[in-house]
């Protein structure tokens, strides 16, 4: 049995993580979750996933989770910003590694994506969709939901080719 409990709506300006997971065993194992907003919850199912233990048997090939009980965490973010950085200009993802990044940025309860996505040497920006070396506005908008999904924040940083000021002199 699961139960998850949210706390009040907090103010829209502060991001609230913390959470407390509580497992108790008995007759049947129970998980309390309580956290402030769905992605202290988040956090809180994040951590029981990682506290989980499979065990298969060899011959029947059956598969059991377990968790040690009596297992209580009370915790929340020392740091608001918890991210990483990557540019696709210098360095092309396919959008698949873009998303296993997300994924494994998830599993770690950070929650900041820098994109760089064009810089006055180029752009990974293309209307084409066939264009396998670049992103359509589309896949980029589909990044955003996938990575705000797992409580990913993505920040994108596009500087319009020739913006800065040596390619700029450079181009007079």
């Amino acid at each position: 049995m699961c139960e998850v409990e949210l706390d009040h709506v907090p103010d829209e300006n502060v991001l609230e993580e913390s959470y407390r997971l509580e497992v108790r065993s008995g007759a049947v194992t129970t998980v309390f979750i309580r956290a402030a907003t769905c992605w202290g919850a988040l956090h809180a199912i994040t951590t029981l996933k990682q506290h989980l233990r499979v065990e298969v048997d060899p011959q029947s090939k059956n598969s059991t989770c377990s968790v040690d009980t009596p297992l209580v965490i009370e915790d929340a973010p020392v740091h608001r910003h918890r991210g990483a950085m990557v540019d696709t200009v210098q360095n092309f993802l396919p959008l698949p590694k873009l998303r296993q990044l997300v994924n494994l940025m998830a599993y770690f309860k950070m929650n900041v994506l820098h994109w760089q996505l064009g810089t006055s040497q180029g752009t990974r920006l293309t209307e084409d969709v066939h264009d396998a070396s670049g992103y359509t506005v589309q896949d980029v908008e589909n990044m955003l939901i996938y990575a705000y999904r797992r409580g990913v924040e993505i920040m994108l940083e596009y500087d319009p080719p020739y913006s800065s000021g040596e390619a700029y002199m450079q181009k007079i």
